[in-house]
């Protein structure tokens, strides 16, 4: 039961990020080098209030072996642990995440915006959909470190 409710709030912690996030202008590369994203990818990243352009309290933390460390830090921290994998030969380009205790995969698109921020879309929660275009309602992330940082 703990795991389950673990799940879902990191489901709707994750929701919730796209849902407070802006839409920004991107940069399209052809032919993305795969160690140039991933290297891109490697980090601390926090989340980015789409009205006030602030960082907010929800960290990504992308490691070089595929972890994926989100951080919830208001007022009861807390960190969970999944793990993520990219396909940058897509257009738009894929990241699979897996969210701790679950055996599903959220299947998300992502790109850098103009400004170095990474723009990430959510498919549906608990389906297979993978989204195949950015709506507006985008998690918009902004690397705060080039190491991985709790």
């Amino acid at each position: 039961m703990r795991t389950k409710l673990r799940t879902v709030g990191i489901s709707l912690g994750l929701l919730l990020l796209g849902a407070i996030a802006c839409r920004q202008p991107t940069v399209h590369v052809n032919d993305p080098n795969p160690e140039e994203v991933l290297t891109s990818v490697v980090g601390t990243w926090q989340m980015e209030d789409k009205h006030t352009g602030e960082l907010q309290p929800f960290r990504w933390t992308f490691t070089e072996n595929g972890e994926l460390i989100y951080s919830n830090l208001p007022t009861n921290p807390s960190t969970f642990v999944g793990s993520y994998r990219i396909n940058s030969t897509s257009d738009p380009m894929h990241m699979d995440l897996q969210l701790p205790g679950e055996d599903r995969i959220s299947l998300t698109i992502f790109e850098f915006t103009e400004d170095g921020d990474l723009k990430v879309r959510l498919g549906a929660l608990r389906s297979d959909y993978r989204p195949d275009s950015f709506t507006g309602g985008d998690t918009i992330l902004r690397k705060i470190s080039d190491a991985v940082e709790l």
